[in-house]
């Protein structure tokens, strides 16, 4: 394809022309009319109505609903089946996600605790599954200028498990298989911030 049919501004490769042949293009384009509903609701407080020592603690929390609709793309086509398009969700959304953390906090220390979950959600021809990861921090004040703190990241060992699964053009899918995990382990941060 000449380069002039690619849409972008001349000059912004040296040499390449108008009448230049590209091999391979590609760029983002929209997807198709989608549907999108969902519920969002948050909440943070400080339980100072509970007796000492636990007016201490606190919680944030944070809970998202997600209904998402659009026609099943194959090879740039949608997908049909007895004449009625195919619908599937839109790519790389779950349909719930939800995040809590837990803390008790005063002047000298505190600590928290974390989860975060998302899920499964669907990408081109496969997806990934659903996952948890549960985090904690801590901090201990020596004196007003020397602080020590603790970040535990992914205590679950949590890892990220991507599937896929064939699509004979007629709206049928085989079975979901693993086709990749990732896992990055549980990682221990120790710090010590001095103010001067």
């Amino acid at each position: 394809m000449p380069y002039s049919s690619t849409g972008l501004e001349e000059g912004l490769y040296p040499g390449v022309t108008a009448t230049t042949n590209v091999s391979e293009y590609t760029r983002s384009v929209n997807l198709n009319e989608a549907k999108l509903s969902g519920f969002e609701h948050s909440a943070q407080s400080d339980f100072f109505f509970l007796p000492a020592p636990f007016n201490n603690m606190g919680m944030v929390a944070n809970v998202t609903f997600i209904d998402s609709e659009t026609p099943k793309v194959v090879n740039g086509q949608n997908v049909q089946v007895n004449g009625q398009v195919v619908q599937s969700q839109i790519y790389g959304m779950s349909d719930l996600n939800h995040n809590v953390t837990l803390y008790y906090e005063t002047e000298k220390w505190g600590a928290r605790i974390s989860s975060n979950y998302r899920s499964d959600y669907l990408i081109d021809t496969g997806g990934f599954n659903a996952t948890q990861y549960i985090d904690a921090a801590a901090f201990y004040q020596i004196t007003p200028r020397i602080r020590l703190s603790l970040d535990a990241v992914n205590l679950s060992d949590e890892r990220e498990e991507q599937t896929n699964s064939f699509n004979n053009g007629f709206g049928r899918t085989g079975a979901t298989r693993l086709w990749n995990y990732t896992t990055s382990g549980r990682t221990i941060f120790l710090a010590a911030n001095l103010q001067f």
